[in-house]
């Protein structure tokens, strides 16, 4: 965990590598050995990983560096640790040859969060683009006629005659024309298409 100061505290996942060598034998042997009799680096792999790990979250807390300006500063941070643990390995008859910084990442859930805070400044205003959005969807559903989009529009152009379809409306009796269902002439009987 580090404090960042745009988006506070954030966990975050460092991967990189580091080299030793034994710069003083009898130190070694005796901090490390002891009265083993089989040794081997795996049996101390652990726990320098764990010093680096360690020394490694100090630095990082204390550089006060952004998250987002973490890729632009490995060399810097992998001297910092270097200068940092140098003293711990020398405890032990080790020197630290060479620390590096592989990848600085945020767990998947934060990168998620990131990118749609990211989308949302790339899109800017806001409303313009509900609005820009609204009109591309009105035009999509326009070119899509089988759709329930142009169901919906036909429907919208009925609406002069809403109340003829609405139940309980009391309607006025409409004046005589003398013309029936569109005939050509009034009185004349013939009646036009119904």
């Amino acid at each position: 965990m580090m404090r960042d100061p745009e988006f506070g505290p954030i966990r975050l996942r460092a991967f990189g590598n580091f080299s030793i060598k034994v710069k003083y034998p009898p130190v070694f042997l005796r901090e490390i050995v002891g009265t083993n009799g089989r040794f081997g680096i795996e049996q101390i792999n652990d726990q320098l990983r764990d010093m680096a790990t360690s020394r490694f979250t100090d630095v990082l807390g204390s550089s006060k560096i952004a998250a987002l300006d973490l890729a632009g500063n490995y060399d810097q941070l992998a001297g910092y640790i270097r200068d940092k643990i140098q003293p711990d390995y020398a405890a032990f008859g080790m020197e630290l040859v060479k620390f590096v910084v592989e990848n600085i990442s945020l767990p998947p859930e934060v990168e998620a969060a990131l990118d749609k805070r990211t989308s949302m400044g790339v899109i800017g205003n806001l409303q313009a683009y509900t609005q820009f959005q609204a009109a591309n969807a009105i035009g999509d559903a326009a070119r899509n006629p089988g759709g329930l989009a142009g169901a919906g529009a036909g429907l919208g152009a009925g609406d002069g005659d809403r109340a003829a379809i609405r139940p309980g409306t009391q309607y006025a009796a409409r004046p005589a024309t003398g013309r029936c269902c569109g005939s050509a002439a009034p009185g004349t009987g013939s009646r036009g298409g119904i």
